[in-house]
């Protein structure tokens, strides 16, 4: 069932690049692809799927806002949970019940500043950069689109309080649509244990 159209104007991620293709897909859905009207699952399979990030595999906690929601994700260390990223999701589409959709991250011990959340991918290299606070970090970086790795920087080591990092990476293969650019450290107990993500368009 239709509804009003919702103001959109995020940067549509996973698992839809537009509120057109979250519409098609509800005209379309079946039983096994449930999980998209879950903000939870939908956070969890885009760290595991999308990301690759299959470490953190835990709902820590979800926080639901009328059409928003920010579910943060993470793994067990020890006797405790530790949050690896709060992810943030926006209901897209019209439909009166609409599917979920990741638009970015609520950063706090790593941030992506860089490039601007929205801004339009210009070149072949993405100066990816923010914030960290931590002890032996080390920074990677990767450029992602439709399921593609367009690019990937190895990790640069920082550190510190509010400290600035900044990798440069350079891509090829863009093509018209969402990009998603993840910044991610670890390595004192899993090889991804804090991270980040930011939306980019490509025209």
């Amino acid at each position: 069932m239709r509804g009003s159209p919702r103001q959109f104007v995020n940067v549509a991620l996973w698992p839809f690049d537009s509120p057109q293709a979250a519409d098609q897909w509800v005209q379309q859905a079946g039983d096994s692809d449930a999980w998209r009207f879950d903000a939870g699952q939908t956070a969890l399979r885009f760290v595991n799927e999308y990301l690759g990030f299959t470490e953190v595999n835990q709902i820590v906690g979800v926080d639901e806002r009328g059409d928003h929601a920010w579910v943060k994700v993470g793994q067990s260390v020890g006797n405790s949970t530790h949050t690896a990223a709060n992810i943030h999701l926006q209901r897209v589409g019209s439909a009166v019940v609409a599917p979920w959709v990741v638009v970015g991250t609520e950063d706090n011990l790593l941030t992506l500043d860089s490039p601007v959340y929205g801004s339009t991918v210009a070149g072949q290299t993405i100066s990816a950069g923010g914030k960290i606070t931590g002890v032996d970090e080390c920074i990677g970086v990767r450029i992602l689109q439709q399921g593609r790795t367009l690019g990937e920087a190895r990790c640069v080591m920082a550190g510190g309080s509010s400290s600035p990092w900044s990798n440069p990476v350079t891509i090829s293969g863009v093509q018209t649509g969402p990009v998603t650019v993840v910044a991610w450290t670890g390595g004192h107990v899993e090889r991804v244990e804090t991270f980040a993500i930011t939306g980019l368009h490509a025209n």
